[in-house]
C-alpha cells in the first residue's frame, strides 16, 4: 500500500498539478507589480498586471507541454514571439501623447516585463522570476524616486523662484503620498 507521502509526490508531479502552482506564482508575482502601480494612481493595475503574467505563464507552460510530447522547439519559440508581440500592441494601447508630454510609458514597459516575469515562471525559471519581479519593484519606487530628486534640482536651476514655491509644495506632497504607501 503506497504512503500518503508517495501519492502526494505523484499528485504534485502531475503537469497540470505543476501548471497550476505555475499560474499560482505568476498571479501573485503580476498582483505584487499591479499593486505597486495602483498605489501610483496608474490604469494599469494588479488585475491588468495579473492577466498578463497569467498569460504569459500559461502560454509558456502549455508550449512546453507540447515541446515534450513532440519534440519541436520552434513552436515553444512562436508562442514566445506571439506574447511579445501581443504585450506590444497592448503597450501601444496605453501610451498617450498630452501635449508636449508622454504618458503611460513606464505602465507600458512594466506589462512587457511582467509578460517576460510570467514567461520565466512558464519555463520553471521561479528564481528567476521573482528576483525579476524584486528588480522591478525596485525600478518602479527607488528609481522613481531618484528621478524625481533629479528632477527637483533640474527644476531649482531653471525655473523662477515664484514658480518653485508652488512646485515644492506638490512635490512635498506628491513625497508623503509615496512615504504612506
Amino acid at each position: 500500500m503506497p504512503s500518503f507521502g508517495v501519492a502526494a509526490e505523484a499528485i504534485l508531479d502531475h503537469p497540470q498539478v505543476v501548471m497550476f502552482l505555475q499560474l499560482l506564482v505568476a498571479l501573485a508575482a503580476g498582483m505584487l507589480l499591479g499593486a505597486e502601480r495602483t498605489l501610483a494612481g496608474k490604469t494599469a493595475g494588479m488585475r491588468t498586471h495579473a492577466l498578463v503574467a497569467l498569460t504569459a505563464t500559461l502560454s509558456v507552460a502549455l508550449g512546453q507541454q507540447y515541446l515534450e510530447a513532440t519534440g519541436r522547439a520552434d513552436d515553444l519559440f512562436r508562442i514566445l514571439q506571439g506574447i511579445i508581440t501581443g504585450i506590444g500592441f497592448l503597450g501601444a494601447g496605453i501610451i498617450l501623447f498630452q501635449g508636449d508630454r508622454v504618458r503611460g510609458l513606464t505602465t507600458a514597459a512594466g506589462l512587457w516585463f511582467t509578460a517576460g516575469i510570467g514567461i520565466a515562471i512558464g519555463l520553471g525559471a521561479y528564481i528567476i522570476a521573482l528576483l525579476a519581479t524584486a528588480l522591478a519593484l525596485f525600478v518602479y519606487r527607488i528609481l522613481w524616486d531618484l528621478e524625481q530628486g533629479m528632477k527637483e534640482v533640474m527644476q531649482g536651476h531653471t525655473r523662477p523662484s515664484s514658480l518653485q514655491d508652488g512646485s515644492e509644495a506638490q512635490e512635498g506632497q506628491d513625497r508623503e503620498r509615496r512615504g504612506a504607501l
